[in-house]
């Protein structure tokens, strides 16, 4: 077999490769790659390489097919396992991605981004609990790293722990108080706790951070509303709608908050203009067409 393919050597094709990758020419990196695996055909690093690159232009399929030839070469190389974690889960092939990010992590324990990759398999997965357990593995190796923080904070409330959820958003917003999407869940978790002072005080602070978030104003209205300060309520129900006109959810509790008010043709105007949005809703329909009829 030839040293050379176009009278350059596999280095010298994989330092072009590299060059080409680092200045984004992902299909010229892609050409080089493969010419340094046609000199060296169980190179487990070029296959790495060329999964890589295969990722960058979206062909995920490829990637994970490099990534295979990778670990087939070298089965202890955990760059390529990880590699071949990624593929996976872009392709949605969540069960593999854990697979081979167990494999990386018996190579390397210690690997915060592999225990981090697995975490949010575990979580697309909806394996909340496991999912948990990855990132207690980082935090305990780097007790500020925010990315597990959230996803831990995420996890907690969607299994409804929320007193678990707020503490670990605490901890969040002490890290970078400009986290509005973390003020934001600590009002939500505050709301599904019935503390509805609380949750208002931490919507505020999600749009004093972020003016046009419709969904915290209109969260706002909903805590006013169960404490049964309802012209007020109104007012953040329009400020959400006034920032997002196509909100279904602040349109029907404007309805809600009118009809409390017996102001019925107003809340009708409300419902209606809710279900146009989203004509599926079995609720706003209902409840649309029980305004209608207290009405007549």
């Amino acid at each position: 077999m030839s040293n050379t393919i176009d009278g350059k050597t596999v280095s010298e094709w994989m330092n072009q490769g590299l060059d080409n990758f680092d200045s984004g020419n992902f299909k010229a990196a892609v050409d080089c790659f493969e010419k340094a695996l046609k000199l060296r055909p169980e190179n487990s690093g070029i296959w790495n390489n060329l999964s890589v690159a295969y990722e960058q232009l979206g062909n995920y399929k490829k990637e994970v097919e490099c990534c295979q030839q990778a670990v087939k070469f070298d089965s202890n190389d955990k760059d390529s396992w990880f590699n071949l974690g990624v593929g996976q889960g872009n392709l949605k092939n969540h069960e593999k991605a854990i697979e081979a990010y167990e494999k990386a992590l018996e190579l390397d324990p210690k690997d915060k981004d592999a225990w981090y990759n697995l975490g949010r398999s575990y979580r697309n997965m909806e394996l909340y609990k496991e999912a948990i357990e990855c990132f207690d593995k980082i935090l305990k190796m780097d007790s500020n790293h925010l990315k597990a923080w959230k996803n831990t904070g995420f996890l907690y409330y969607e299994l409804k722990e929320y007193n678990k959820a707020i503490e670990i958003y605490h901890k969040i917003v002490k890290l970078n108080p400009k986290e509005s999407k973390v003020w934001y869940n600590l009002g939500l978790s505050y709301i599904y706790l019935g503390k509805n002072n609380k949750a208002i005080q931490y919507f505020e602070k999600t749009v004093e951070l972020e003016p046009d978030h419709a969904s915290a104003w209109n969260n706002i209205g909903l805590a006013y509303s169960n404490l049964g300060k309802r012209p007020k309520a109104l007012e953040y129900f329009k400020k959400a709608i006034e920032i997002d006109p196509n909100n279904a959810t602040a349109l029907f509790n404007l309805a809600i908050g009118y009809k409390e008010l017996g102001d019925l043709e107003k809340a009708i105007e409300s419902c209606e203009k809710a279900f146009k949005i989203d004509p599926k809703d079995n609720e706003v329909k209902d409840y649309l067409k029980d305004l209608k009829k207290r009405a007549k």
